[in-house]
């Protein structure tokens, strides 16, 4: 009898990691947010973290990551001018306070797991992410705020 073993060879599906740009003023919430996906899909995120247009440049630069944070809205319009993120899948987050911003998040051009992406986009936006801004003292989007546009100087 002999007994042949295949070195090198697996049969696990590992999932792909999840790799998203935040803005830093956002990291203890999305640090949660994170580890709240990675118990409900067994996936795990790898967060870079910065100023808005910091982690955008990182992104363009190292053409990666599935998701893209964006502490304000102008950070996003950058993103999606330059082709950076995917504009269909722009959603609301939160409020800055003192309301400076809508807190933004999207799917990147370049992401390679859009499915996980889409995944993440769901859980920050859902109810269950929101007690997470609040305690940060982010107003949260909701059917009470949807109405109110920020300030806009142009």
């Amino acid at each position: 009898m002999t007994l042949v073993m295949i070195l090198g060879s697996s049969c696990s599906l590992a999932l792909p990691n999840l790799s998203i740009f935040a803005a830093a003023g956002a990291k203890p919430a999305i640090n949660e947010i994170c580890h709240k996906f990675q118990e409900k899909y067994g996936i795990t995120v790898e967060a870079s973290y910065g100023g808005g247009g910091e982690v955008l440049s990182q992104m363009m630069l190292s053409r990666s990551g599935d998701v893209y944070l964006a502490p304000e809205q102008r950070f996003m319009e950058m993103a999606a001018e330059k082709q950076a993120i995917d504009p269909e899948t722009i959603r609301s987050v939160a409020y800055t306070i003192p309301v400076i911003g809508e807190m933004q998040v999207a799917i990147s051009a370049y992401s390679q797991n859009e499915k996980s992406a889409q995944r993440f986009l769901d859980l920050i936006t859902s109810a269950e992410s929101k007690a997470a801004f609040k305690q940060m003292g982010y107003l949260v989007y909701n059917e009470e705020v949807k109405e109110y546009r920020p300030w806009n100087p142009h």
